[in-house]
């Protein structure tokens, strides 16, 4: 129980610090969340779709980590994002 509660003051800390921020973490955290539903529920035909929405929640997590200073999350993300890059080109090229 303490640990919800620890998450909701940091949620109600972070919109009050940054509502834009606030929401592009939300927005980039749920489109990973559908692309890996996509990606463990689909038998492959929505491979583009799920490479576009993971590169999608990408850019936005390392804006808002860049903006936050969290370098291991901006090295994280970078590196998915580079990942997903060479996977879409993989599935076109």
């Amino acid at each position: 129980m303490k640990f919800l509660q620890n998450m909701l003051v940091f949620w109600k800390d972070t919109w009050q610090e940054s509502k834009v921020l606030f929401l592009a973490e939300m927005a980039g955290t749920f489109l990973a969340l559908f692309s890996a539903f996509l990606l463990g529920f689909s038998s492959g035909e929505y491979l583009a779709l799920v490479f576009m929405l993971y590169n999608l929640s990408n850019v936005l997590l390392i804006y808002t980590s860049y903006i936050r200073g969290n370098a291991w999350m901006i090295f994280m993300m970078s590196s998915f994002l580079l990942l997903n890059i060479y996977g879409l080109m993989n599935l076109y090229i």
